[in-house]
């Protein structure tokens, strides 16, 4: 977190170079920004995050090797203190829904006049919650429905590593792909198992394939 003079610094996290080249350089042109850097992935993002801890980051959803919306809580894992604004040509209430539940602090589609957006990264630094009335009352609605399908209360995470394990990926390999130690992946899949009601990670898999649960996360 900034204070006094101190300015604000940012990471662009987006995968299309032309795009985070504008926002790198309508944002540096702000005196009181500073852009840190700038990935064009998610596994280099989440360095950048950790080695330079910004006070925001903007996040794209839609990224070569994950998911932007609900890698935002790992980024918050690796700067506590930052605001990750979600910035995303899909706008639908499944991919906001991730970014509430992953903690971002605001969600903008990328017709977002730059303007704006410079207006936004102040707003989420300074602490407010940038997501349209309609957003939020959507999102709300589709949460509470979730609660009652099976594996409707699976988390962002969980189904990261639900979809991983129907590859047959490894323990060792999620945690790899997923930026956590295999101890953490093993407690995922404890609790996907207790929350589809399966006995083995088979079973688990089966019943998220006949419930429909089983898409990549960046779809």
């Amino acid at each position: 977190m900034t204070n006094g003079d101190e300015p604000v610094r940012i990471v662009i996290v987006d995968d299309h170079q032309l795009v985070a080249d504008a926002l790198a350089e309508t944002l540096a042109a702000v005196p009181a920004f500073e852009v840190t850097g700038v990935a064009h992935d998610l596994t280099s993002g989440m360095q950048l995050i950790a080695a330079s801890r910004p006070d925001v980051v903007i996040m794209d959803v839609r990224l070569p090797d994950g998911d932007g919306a609900a890698g935002t809580a790992e980024a918050l894992r690796r700067a506590p203190e930052a605001k990750v604004l979600v910035l995303s040509a899909q706008t639908g209430i499944d991919v906001v829904a991730r970014a509430v539940e992953s903690g971002a602090a605001g969600f903008l589609p990328k017709t977002t006049p730059l303007g704006e957006l410079v207006d936004a990264v102040r707003r989420v630094q300074a602490g407010s919650v940038l997501f349209a009335r309609e957003q939020l009352s959507e999102v709300a609605q589709h949460l509470r429905q979730a609660q009652h399908r099976i594996g409707g209360d699976l988390s962002g995470r969980e189904r990261e590593v639900l979809w991983l394990l129907s590859l047959g990926t490894s323990t060792q390999g999620m945690a790899d792909q997923l930026f956590l130690s295999p101890h953490t992946v093993r407690n995922h899949v404890r609790n996907i198992s207790t929350k589809l009601g399966a006995h083995s990670k088979l079973e688990a898999v089966a019943i998220a394939s006949r419930e429909g649960l089983l898409a990549p996360p960046s779809v």
